[in-house]
């Protein structure tokens, strides 16, 4: 058979009788002639909508030709598909040669086609060459006729351009052994349902770019040979046309006309022999278990690289080899799959179906929209795969988890395994593994495709089994744990898939197994089993949901007190629980008693704490009005929520203003039932406008009707009136308005009285703002609010001290004077009693100009232990001050008061020069320590000298308070004063007890200002290091604040690297020493009290962060002969004293901070020579270790990262290796074999942590 054969002239001169061809053959004409010529520098063929155009069909400026088709330099094409061919060619001929000037004529080709053949009476060959030669005389270069018989010849040449055509003639011929990448595309994105849109093309590349760029690079021709490892048969062609129409369609159009899909041997010799190179996509049949190689098989596709073809190589399965010329193709994620085609238009729910069955398996994904059934369903061992199926996941290399296959297969693990491990490594398997870590990938497909395996037997091993991986402790893997909990879930939701089952076995099989798991369990019980009980609960629904209700039936002893308290680790032990019961939220049948579950737990919920997860919000999320979570219809809603009123009002009436509109709102996705079908697939989470109101209105007349009854709530629902639709704020202030409200006691009454109050206030004040009320709603509020007001002064203006009023000052002295005047100085003192800020009334009273006031405050108030009243004294002193300054402070201290009063007056007063003079001449030397030992610094007063303060608070034991002084003077070279800092610091040493005196960010910027500094005292700074190292580590200082930026010890590590004796020094503070350990004798007392050592973990962090590497310069030179006496010197002390070994690991640690040499290699040779010694094996394994924790966090890049650094690092061992250092070079190729293995496992797209 001749595969290229497609379209034969008979079919393109049929296809000339339609009116459709007279668009389709200058596009057929485009087509290959952009396929023959790929240098040309003008192209135009215009087709489709632009035929009608005037001028040429064609134009085409080719550098070479392609013989018999395409004329070399420039052609003239003319088109005619009409029963006369020769009369058009007459015609087209003439007109064209008239208005082409002869000198173009003579270095141009006129090119004539046309679909029609002398076979059907047509223009034959003879009268064609009659037609050439009585035209020659024209001056054209060359004249040639591309007729019927031709084009069919020209498209044996472009067999994907031949398919193409094939479908434009509607030709039925199927030719076996060739297909094109759109044809293939046709038939996989097809939409499997008639309101799904056509897949995407890129579910089919997410994930993939290297195998992407690969791919580009062998149509752009700079490579011929790509090898793709693949999970499945079908992805190889799946990707290559998904990658095709991602493109452009320009770009689209022209690889997909020289890209082939041959999956017959003949065929590949067919294609071949092609003059043109293509892109040849090997889909031979084989056996898909097998993907092995056959000789002959390579020797087409050598056959086809040597024609100057690339082709495209599918791998699968175990003959795929590890190869670095092979890229992987990776099934996408579950999440990436959703996210895809959520963009492209399907549904939420759709899109979760869809991605839940393909995510890590997009073969599975692609059988299912098709109906196939995949090919392990029909292996020899589809029956030991069911088993391991139910399994779903294992650690082979826990011995529980051995234990627990046995029980579940029947057989030997051993046995078992090894008969499965072959189907592994076939083509198409469901099995992974890595490590030994096993698991069955295509759940849902695997489900319906092996579920007829599955005997009662099976179901009661399986039952057996997952009731006894769950005692204490805990032995089996998470990976076992989640597998069969899974597995449960699917037995008891897809029930139908076991058809070799009993009638009604599955079901029961998942209810006694949760039942027997939830039944009566404590807290570590229920703990352990968190993170699998949103499994459990869609395994048997029921039988959990009573489980849950029986350990809430005394709420005092119920275990999930024990869960709440934190008491089991630190851990949230509710997150699992809480999305189980989210999970059965969303069946209708279910609602009421998950509403009722979750307020009991809400109920018992200690207030506090910053978990996210928490009874009360998931409450919330699930009748949230503007998202709704759950498939309960509005009716069966307001029935829950009134029933967890009745249940539990405390938290109904919590969630009913949850409810109520917000401004501001927002909530997350709770989670949904992975596979019971509760929600319909054309579920939307959108609340249409109309429900939405009628949900509003139903919660907010509850709320009402509850406010009604109490003044707290009634106190609450006040604040969210703004919210209220107007209806249910009418009924609102109708009620506040009414008698029943105004008769209430004036205490009582006035709660609900400063609500209204501070609501008018607060939307009259942002009445410009979107979310302010009506000024017509405003003053029916403030209406109602005048006839609730007291009539008390002291009650009336007690809003105004609320702290939250700064701009109202003058309304604040306007209410103080009014106390005055009608209750007195004393009456004010007691207002202040009853205010959140009493500073304020201290202000508004220091306003006031009244010796009556000043009497009775000062001097009686000054040492008073009240705390209220200590801040109205200093709030009056502030404002008397900043209102008639150092005069009235003068008049002050001129009274007869002692110096205990006085040096209270002084402390008040502003942090400056004025008031440190006036404590000179007031208290004199005798009595200043009564001022110095309580004065604040103020962080605001900087433009002063503060020399006499901080010697001060270094003479009267202040040292904290100095160093706060000292830092204020850190910005200004005239202020700062070096040794006053020191003095300063080191005082801070010999302070017994600093308590939270000491401001850790500050003094962390004064010692790096004294770092900064070339005339700092060194000995002074390393002591100052020394003693402040837990200081300069934010890992040890939780008060430091990590955004200001840490200190570093620079003058520690500085010492580090020039004094090896130093170095030994801190290594035997932090390691014990191996000499102890040989000797046997009793641990020195150094050893003892190592672990005591406050030291201990400072030091250890210096020697971690050490970066300066000895030998080093400050220009970042490197002195070798300073390196080398350093490390000899190192060695000798370290050896003597039994710390070695931790030296040598902790100099590796610091070397590779080592300069590069300057002759080019990447590392000072010095240094290189040193790592590479016989007996450096320590400190070249410091050095490897180092450089693993010098890359930090990082992101998961699906191996990308791993690979540059692996090939970073085999560059590094291949430098030293040049320049033999051997034993160097080797530790650094295993690193760069460690990062390949990060990424392979990386790349694996395959989640296999336990």
């Amino acid at each position: 058979m001749d595969h290229t054969h497609i379209v034969q002239a008979g079919e393109l001169e049929r296809y000339a009788n339609t009116r459709d061809s007279q668009a389709v053959i200058p596009e057929l004409l485009y087509l290959l002639v952009k396929q023959s010529v790929s240098n040309a520098s003008e192209f135009r063929i215009p087709y489709g909508d632009a035929v009608n155009q005037s001028g040429w069909d064609g134009i085409v400026e080719a550098e070479t030709a392609f013989p018999e088709f395409v004329p070399e330099g420039r052609s003239y094409w003319e088109i005619g598909t009409g029963a006369k061919p020769q009369t058009k060619a007459d015609t087209d001929f003439d007109k064209r040669t008239d208005a082409l000037p002869e000198t173009d004529r003579a270095e141009a080709s006129f090119v004539f086609v046309t679909p029609r053949y002398a076979g059907a009476g047509g223009w034959s060959q003879p009268d064609q060459e009659k037609w050439r030669k009585s035209k020659k005389d024209k001056g054209w270069k060359d004249i040639r006729i591309i007729d019927g018989v031709k084009l069919a010849d020209w498209l044996r040449e472009f067999p994907a351009v031949g398919r193409w055509m094939a479908q434009k003639t509607g030709s039925s011929k199927s030719l076996g052994g060739i297909s094109t990448p759109r044809e293939h595309w046709e038939i996989i994105s097809a939409p499997a349902a008639s309101d799904d849109p056509r897949l995407p093309p890129r579910l089919f590349t997410e994930g993939r770019s290297n195998a992407c760029n690969a791919l580009q690079e062998l149509f752009e021709g700079t490579s011929q040979k790509l090898q793709l490892f693949a999970e499945s048969s079908i992805d190889v062609a799946d990707f290559v046309s998904a990658y095709i129409e991602t493109l452009d369609e320009e770009t689209a159009r022209n690889y997909a006309s020289r890209c082939l899909y041959v999956s017959e041997e003949d065929a590949w010799r067919s294609v071949v022999a092609m003059r043109r190179p293509h892109v040849l996509v090997d889909v031979l049949v084989a056996d898909p278990r097998l993907g092995l190689e056959t000789q002959e098989r390579a020797d087409l596709r050598t056959r086809a690289t040597q024609k100057g073809h690339a082709v495209v190589v599918p791998l699968c399965g175990a003959g795929a080899g590890g190869s670095h010329e092979i890229i992987e193709l990776r099934s996408p994620s579950q999440s990436q799959i959703e996210t895809v085609l959520k963009e492209t238009g399907y549904s939420d729910v759709r899109s979760r179906e869809l991605a839940r069955i393909g995510g890590d398996r997009i073969s599975a994904l692609r059988r299912h929209l098709q109906g196939l059934l995949p090919p392990y369903a029909k292996w020899d061992n589809a029956r030991l795969i069911a088993q391991a199926m139910l399994a779903g996941k294992w650690d082979g290399k826990n011995p529980a988890d051995r234990a627990a296959l046995e029980r579940l297969s029947g057989k030997g693990y051993g046995e078992w395994i090894e008969t499965l491990r072959p189907d592994a490594l076939s083509c198409d398997s469901p099995l992974t593994q890595l490590d030994e870590k096993w698991r069955f990938v295509p759940r849902d497909e695997g489900w319906n495709a092996l579920g007829n395996s599955i005997t009662d037997e099976d179901l009661d091993r399986l039952q057996e089994t997952a009731a006894s991986i769950h005692d204490k402790p805990l032995k089996h893997s998470c990976f076992l744990r989640e597998g069969l909990a899974e597995t449960l879930a699917l037995v008891g939701s897809r029930s139908k898939a076991l058809s070799s089952c009993s009638h009604g076995k599955p079901e029961n099989t998942a209810i006694l197994t949760v039942r027997g798991l939830l039944e009566n369990a404590n807290w570590d019980r229920r703990a352990s089993l968190d993170s699998l009980l949103p499994l459990l609960a869609e395994a048997a629904p029921e039988a959990f949901l009573d489980a849950v209700e029986l350990a809430l039936e005394d709420l005092d002893r119920s275990p999930f007190r024990e869960l709440f308290s934190g008491g089991v680790g630190g851990r949230n032990y509710m997150s699992g629980l809480l999305w189980a019961l989210e999970t059965l939220a969303w069946h209708p049948d279910f609602l009421s008693r998950v509403a009722v579950i979750l307020s009991d737990l809400a109920s018992i919920d200690p207030p506090g704490g910053n978990w996210a997860n928490r009874p009360s919000n998931s409450l919330v999320a699930i009748f949230l009005p503007w998202r709704v979570q759950t498939c309960a219809s509005l009716e069966k809603r307001k029935a829950a929520v009134e029933t967890v009123l009745r249940e539990q009002p405390k938290v109904g009436w919590e969630l009913i203003l949850s409810l109520l509109p917000r401004y501001h709102n927002s909530t997350i996705e709770r989670r949904r039932p992975t596979w019971r079908n509760y929600i319909p697939r054309d579920w939307k989470d959108s609340v249409p406008r109309s429900e939405y109101w009628k949900q509003i209105t139903i919660y907010t007349e509850l709320a009402v009707g509850l406010a009604k009854t109490s003044t707290e709530k009634l106190e609450e629902l006040i604040n969210r009136l703004p919210d209220l639709p107007e209806r249910a704020r009418e009924n609102l202030l109708e009620h506040l308005a009414s008698e029943e409200v105004v008769a209430l006691p004036e205490a009582e009454r006035l709660v609900i009285w400063e609500r209204l109050d501070s609501l008018v206030r607060k939307h009259r004040r942002f009445s410009y703002t979107k979310g302010a009320m009506p000024e017509e709603t405003v003053r029916e509020i403030k209406g109602v609010a005048k006839t609730l007001a007291p009539e008390t002064p002291h009650l009336k203006y007690r809003y105004l001290f609320s702290g939250q009023r700064k701009r109202r000052d003058k309304d604040r002295q306007d209410a103080v004077q009014t106390i005055l005047d009608t209750e007195g100085v004393r009456a004010a003192l007691t207002f202040a009693q009853s205010v959140a800020a009493p500073y304020e009334v201290g202000r508004a009273l220091g306003s006031i100009e009244s010796e009556e006031v000043e009497v009775e405050i000062l001097p009686s108030l000054l040492n008073t232990e009240d705390e209220t009243e200590n801040r109205v004294v200093s709030g009056f002193v502030w404002e008397r001050f900043i209102k008639l300054n150092w005069a009235w402070v003068d008049q002050v201290l001129g009274n007869d008061w002692n110096d205990i009063h006085k040096s209270a007056f002084l402390i008040l007063l502003p942090f400056n020069e004025g008031v440190r003079s006036r404590v000179k001449d007031h208290l004199g030397e005798a009595n200043e320590r009564l001022y110095w030992m309580k004065a604040d610094v103020d962080r605001f007063e900087q433009d002063q000298d503060l020399t006499l303060a901080i010697e001060k608070f270094i003479e009267f034991g202040r040292a904290p308070e100095a160093v706060s002084c000292v830092y204020l003077t850190i910005q200004d070279e005239k202020r700062f004063n070096e040794d006053l800092a020191i003095r300063a610091l080191l005082a801070v040493l010999e302070t017994p007890d600093t308590g939270n005196r000491l401001d850790h960010d500050l003094t962390v910027e004064v010692i790096k200002r004294l770092q900064e500094s070339p005339t700092a005292e060194s000995d002074a700074l390393f002591k100052i290091e020394w003693n402040f190292l837990w200081l300069l580590d934010p890992l040890l200082d939780p008060l430091l604040d990590p955004d200001e930026g840490s200190g570093s010890p620079v003058t520690l590590e500085k010492r580090l690297a020039s004094d090896p004796a130093f170095f030994a020094e801190v290594v035997a503070l932090v390691f014990p020493s191996k000499n102890e350990d040989e000797s046997g004798d009793e641990p020195s007392e150094q050893r003892r009290n190592l672990d005591r050592n406050p030291y201990w973990i400072p030091t250890y962090r210096l020697l971690s962060k050490w970066r300066i590497c000895p030998g080093k310069l400050p220009d970042g030179s490197f002195d070798s002969d300073a390196f080398r006496k350093w490390l000899e010197e190192e060695k000798r002390i370290t050896k003597e004293t039994g710390h070695s070994e931790a030296a040598q690991t902790q100099v590796g640690h610091v070397l590779t901070h080592a300069p590069p040499d300057p002759d080019g290699l990447w590392i000072h040779q010095e240094v290189a020579s040193a790592l590479n010694a016989r007996d450096a094996g320590a400190m070249r394994s410091g050095f490897i270790v180092k450089l693993l924790e010098q890359r930090g966090a990082y992101y998961h890049t699906a191996g990308k990262e791993e690979r540059e650094l692996a090939q970073l690092n085999r560059e590094k061992a291949e430098a030293l290796e040049k320049k033999c250092y051997s034993r160097f070079a080797t530790e650094m190729r295993k690193l760069a074999e460690d990062y390949e293995q990060q990424a392979e496992r990386d790349s694996s797209g395959i989640d296999f942590e336990d």
